[in-house]
């Protein structure tokens, strides 16, 4: 669903929930960097992925189905077309945020007492997620700094925030109360970021994975062959990184040919057999079928001339895979 036009203007002078947390360098999918050319306007608005577009056509039912598990009085933010209203923080101007949802009262049905938020993670997050019967507010620290901003931008700081993820098919419910202390330190980290969207100048990175390939997408060339002289001070910060990254280099060489070693020790005892196995583990080197499935089939459905099909299929391979009984 494409933001609002009042979603648009807030973003043009401060931060939503799903922006604090990019912000502050704990995102998993953004880095300060990308936010920040975003921003800038230097990059297009970010597509709709398949995970965007699954928790949109998702939430109205969650926020639902959380109501109906919980019994709390509780009723989707979006509109007939789908927008989102936009709330502001009364303590600081960079802080808006749009909830999914709303919990409220028989006596006063117009009246927030919490927000809702809702998330349908995907296989590779979902172990993120901790048991809500062990751990109440055990959310992800990339999900917290999102929940603290719109509790604090619909000013509802004596409250909490109710928090629904659908994984594995179940609906996991967390309660999630406000911590001032918290907030004002992502006030502290949004202002600081916002000083970089002011100057228009790039801020510092946090180094994850993702502000790496920022950084070497936003820097492609360089600007004349100058050398930056270092001195005090920063040579021995840029001595240190460069010595570790050249002993990093030369363990990850080590280790390389330390592997190939065994790999090849266990495969010569293996030999022309499947593989080998122990008390709870097994070391396996198949030969791999993929791809030679339905072979014939394919020759003789598409009356291909089999020597002419010969020349594009590749001679089969053994796979070498060990398992101790651990993954």
């Amino acid at each position: 669903m494409a933001l609002s036009k009042e979603r648009i203007e807030a973003g043009k002078t401060g931060l939503g929930g799903s922006e604090i947390a990019s912000a502050c360098g704990l995102s998993k999918w953004k880095s300060a960097g990308q936010l920040w050319e975003e921003k800038m306007g230097l990059v297009e608005p970010p597509e709709v992925t398949p995970a965007m577009e699954r928790g949109n056509f998702l939430e109205d039912g969650i926020v639902r189905w959380t109501a109906h598990r919980t019994g709390l009085n509780m009723t989707t933010s979006r509109d007939q077309k789908g927008n989102q209203p936009v709330q502001f923080s009364d303590r600081h101007e960079l802080c808006f945020a749009t909830p999914d949802g709303t919990v409220w009262t028989p006596e006063k049905p117009h009246v927030s007492i919490a927000t809702v938020e809702v998330k349908s993670p995907g296989l590779g997050t979902s172990a993120d997620w901790s048991d809500p019967d062990e751990m109440p507010d055990g959310i992800p620290l990339y999900v917290l700094p999102q929940v603290m901003w719109q509790m604090e931008a619909a000013q509802l700081r004596k409250h909490e925030a109710v928090v629904a993820a659908l994984i594995g098919g179940d609906i996991r419910v967390y309660r999630i109360g406000f911590n001032d202390e918290m907030v004002k330190l992502l006030f502290a980290k949004a202002e600081e970021f916002w000083t970089y969207v002011m100057k228009k100048e790039a801020p510092p990175h946090d180094h994850t994975a993702q502000s790496a390939e920022w950084i070497k997408k936003f820097y492609q060339q360089t600007k004349g062959d100058d050398l930056v002289k270092l001195t005090g001070q920063e040579e021995l910060d840029m001595l240190k990184l460069a010595t570790r990254f050249k002993n990093t280099e030369q363990s990850i060489k080590e280790l390389e040919a330390t592997k190939k070693e065994m790999r090849a020790r266990m495969q010569d005892f293996i030999r022309d057999r499947a593989g080998i196995e122990g008390n709870g583990w097994k070391a396996t080197w198949k030969t791999d079928k993929q791809g030679r499935i339905g072979y014939k089939k394919v020759v003789e459905d598409l009356q291909i001339d089999q020597s002419v099909l010969e020349q594009f299929r590749g001679k089969p391979s053994r796979r070498f895979l060990v398992n101790l009984g651990k993954e």
